[in-house]
């Protein structure tokens, strides 16, 4: 691929079969839902292909150049996701899904986190709730500090320490497994 320009079609190709399960992988192991990924990962790539001829080698790799539009992307549905779920609660509705059963066990499969995903679950089952709770919304929903205390009702502190002990439990869990 030519590192300095990516206005060939050819290597936008390219960067696309290199890169597009790494993204697919990114956004489900920071969503949990392989709707959500494959939705975002289209998003990043029809993003990247629009403004394409903005890459700029002198500050990074087409692969950096990509994820940094992934991440993007990735805020943009959180925060309009904070919104749209105030707004589903207050009227009493589900989150709807569109992928079938198959397409969302390929990418499972693709991302292969399944195994993870589980023990993770099992794992995140041996704090306390408080903890386990404050955990999920930091590192699962990526609230801030304060987001976090304002939702559990505590203080920003109470909150940071909550989530480091969480953790710092995890951590141990999954070494002793290793």
């Amino acid at each position: 691929m030519n590192e300095d320009r990516l206005a060939d079609l050819g290597d936008f190709e390219r960067l696309y079969e290199a890169t597009a399960r790494s993204v697919l992988r990114y956004f489900f192991r920071r969503t949990g839902s392989p709707d959500v990924a494959a939705d975002l990962t289209a998003e990043t790539f029809a993003s990247a292909l629009g403004s394409v001829s903005s890459y700029d080698s002198a500050k990074g790799t087409p692969e950096q150049w990509l994820f940094g539009i992934a991440g993007n992307q990735l805020s943009r549905f959180l925060r309009r996701r904070r919104v749209d779920s105030s707004a589903r609660k207050r009227l009493g509705m589900r989150l709807s899904v569109d992928l079938d059963g198959d397409s969302r066990e390929r990418i499972e499969v693709l991302v292969d986190l399944q195994d993870s995903v589980g023990k993770l679950e099992a794992a995140l089952g041996t704090l306390s709730p408080k903890v386990a709770q404050a955990v999920k919304l930091r590192v699962g929903l990526d609230l801030s500090y304060a987001e976090v205390a304002a939702e559990l009702g505590i203080t920003e502190t109470a909150a940071r320490a909550r989530v480091s002990r969480g953790l710092s439990q995890l951590a141990e869990e999954f070494e002793e497994e290793s």
